[in-house]
């Protein structure tokens, strides 16, 4: 696959034909999984602790090659850069999966870079391969200490830290050096780890900071887009079935107006992301900009369209046999992870800023 037509991502039209088929198929291959295994009552069966479905779907994206989707063919990987990644992470989004995957396919992403890669290969392959998973910063400051709070699963084996000197450093993390921390979004983990108790791999360059608030930024983006989606068209389907005054509450035009304000926003987000894939893919001097204007927006409306559908379904929105809470936990951990969207705006204002002061124009940078 040509670098130049995949970095595009799977819905632009200059993709030639045999790339945008293999982006449909992994599409079709993903969401087929998620389907099958982590359908709505899977789901509640394990935040509800009746199964292990974190661990049964890591075996099979381990065993389908998920973890390699981006990374250079060169490495192993099946080079789809963040065309590829984002079908995934979108798909994800859509399901809420639980498990370690966004931080580490963060992790791998930061360490598949051409600046560090040679250096960490050992790590970086592990992490295609699915063999460990990461931990990584829960926000994109250099917040750093003794002891830091990571967004990560206890049984993690590396682990990315700020350093405080605009570094980022990379974690050896010896078994159970990880506590879990409790969280309302029970799809995912957070943990806090005391540094002095693991040994230092390798300080990262300056460059792998940058990529990493670019890679966190997107993956939340993608999780958020396809989550607000899905709980939107659950609601529309519940919406269908249920009966009020003799009618499906689906017919009532004020309801429809709501849903139709939903898919306008979630459409608006899928262009927005689609521009901040092609920028990160394309390496331009604004990827983190498109990327953390993404994440803001996105999550922004993933915790409004979760709020609306949870107030959609009525009563029974608010009880924990019905999806939208699960939805709504999610939305909101998103929203708080990396920074503030507040700040994530003020971050890309200043990216702006410093890349226009040069008399060039966006179009040129």
């Amino acid at each position: 696959m040509s670098p130049q037509t995949a970095e595009l991502g799977p819905d632009q039209p200059n993709l030639d034909s045999d790339d945008a088929e293999h982006y449909t198929l992994l599409r079709e291959s993903i969401a087929k999984v998620l389907e099958d295994r982590c359908d709505s009552r899977s789901l509640h069966d394990y935040i509800d602790g009746k199964n292990i479905l974190d661990e049964d779907l890591w075996s099979h994206a381990v065993e389908l090659g998920w973890f390699a989707i981006s990374a250079p063919e060169t490495t192993g990987g099946l080079g789809m850069g963040w065309g590829g990644l984002s079908i995934l992470f979108a798909e994800l989004g859509r399901h809420a999966a639980p498990g370690p995957y966004l931080e580490t396919l963060v992790a791998s992403e930061v360490l598949n870079g051409p600046d560090v890669r040679e250096t960490c290969d050992d790590v970086a392959a592990q992490l295609i391969a699915g063999d460990i998973s990461a931990a990584v910063p829960a926000n994109g400051s250099s917040a750093t200490g003794e002891v830091v709070t990571l967004l990560g699963s206890p049984s993690a084996s590396v682990a990315l830290v700020h350093d405080g000197d605009g570094h980022l450093l990379l974690l050896s993390v010896p078994a159970g050096m990880a506590e879990a921390i409790p969280t309302w979004d029970l799809t995912r983990s957070l943990v806090r780890l005391r540094t002095t108790d693991c040994k230092v791999i390798f300080k990262l360059p300056t460059t792998a900071t940058s990529r990493f608030l670019t890679a966190l930024a997107l993956g939340i983006a993608h999780d958020s887009v396809g989550g607000s989606a899905s709980i939107s068209e659950r609601t529309q389907a519940y919406l269908k079935e249920r009966i009020q005054f003799g009618k499906p509450l689906a017919s009532f035009q004020a309801l429809k107006h709501r849903i139709a304000n939903q898919a306008s926003a979630n459409a608006v987000n899928e262009q927005l992301c689609v521009q901040a894939c092609a920028t990160a893919d394309q390496g331009t001097d604004l990827a983190a900009m498109w990327a953390l204007l993404a994440k803001a927006e996105t999550t922004d409306t993933f915790v409004n369209v979760a709020g609306d559908c949870l107030r959609l379904h009525g009563g029974v929105g608010f009880t924990w046999e019905f999806d939208p809470h699960i939805f709504l936990k999610r939305a909101r951990l998103n929203e708080m992870l990396l920074d503030t969207n507040n700040q994530l705006r003020d971050k890309a204002a200043a990216i702006l800023k410093t890349e226009t002061n040069g008399l060039r124009t966006t179009l040129e940078i």
